[in-house]
């Protein structure tokens, strides 16, 4: 089984993620709302319980955007880290974040 590492943008928060995603995909947004770092994104869901945050866990604050979701970001650059879907019990990771998304087929 693989796992990915993922960084803020400043690399002060690392997680890592395990195992094949459940789904994968590109948003395109018609705004850059807040917690959206951009008009476009690649993103994995994965079961909540495969993602550890390896670094710096103080750095992480949150907020919820909706019922059930929360939005998580580093205090220090401001970056997304991820975004945990509570009722459906996954968690969404931006591809751009990984470390090395060429040595993952997981990650667009």
């Amino acid at each position: 089984m693989s796992t990915d590492t993922a960084n803020c943008m400043c690399r002060v928060i690392s997680v890592e993620v395990e195992g094949e995603p459940a789904a994968m995909g590109i948003v395109i947004a018609s705004f850059v709302a807040p917690g959206r770092p951009a008009r476009l994104m690649a993103w994995q869901y994965g079961p909540v319980d495969k993602m550890t945050i390896t670094k710096r866990k103080d750095q992480i604050d949150s907020y919820a955007s909706s019922e059930g979701h929360q939005r998580a970001w580093c205090k220090k650059c401001g970056g997304h880290v991820f975004h945990d879907v509570g009722p459906f019990g996954v968690v969404d990771v931006y591809a751009s974040l990984v470390q090395d998304p060429s040595s993952s087929r997981r990650f667009i």
